[in-house]
């Protein structure tokens, strides 16, 4: 290997550029004289309709997880109910256990 491709970076270095590129864009402030949308972590400025799409796919993403939840959430209580029941001995039907 050659030496001179090597680059040594301190760690507080490495933290901005990785921050710099990989950031989320979580925290925005948007000036609406402009129209523009600007990162608050950043401070990227941020195309409005990308982003607007982003948090409309995000936000579809966040609605399929929680509809499997609750689909999930329901089976569970399904299959608990069914774990209190028993055959009852005398008329063969099935019947809530009563603690």
């Amino acid at each position: 290997m050659d030496d001179k491709n090597i680059r040594i970076i301190s760690f507080s270095r490495a933290k901005e550029v990785y921050d710099e590129t990989h950031c989320k864009h979580l925290h925005i402030e948007i000036n609406p004289v402009l129209w523009q949308i600007k990162c608050a972590d950043c401070g990227k400025l941020i195309d409005p309709i990308g982003w607007f799409i982003d948090q409309a796919e995000q936000e579809s993403l966040m609605r399929f997880n929680l509809e499997q939840i609750r689909k999930e959430r329901d089976e569970v209580i399904k299959e608990l109910d069914n774990k209190n029941r028993c055959k009852c001995e005398y008329f063969g039907r099935m019947t809530h256990i009563i603690k």
